[in-house]
């Protein structure tokens, strides 16, 4: 029978639902940088150069 999901989260250690919460937070701020920066119409590598990060 399945479950839902709440269901097997309650039954996951809290170390395992925290590092599954910051793993989906971090994926939504990419997600969201590369919606910006399409927006704007940057390239990736414009982005990094304006923000001082080397990028390969």
């Amino acid at each position: 029978m399945p479950r839902n999901f709440k269901e097997l989260e309650a039954q996951m250690a809290p170390e395992r639902v925290a590092r599954a919460e910051m793993k989906a937070k971090e994926i939504m701020t990419d997600m969201l940088l590369a919606e910006i920066r399409k927006q704007v119409g940057l390239t990736q590598a414009q982005l990094a150069e304006a923000l001082n990060i080397r990028w390969i």
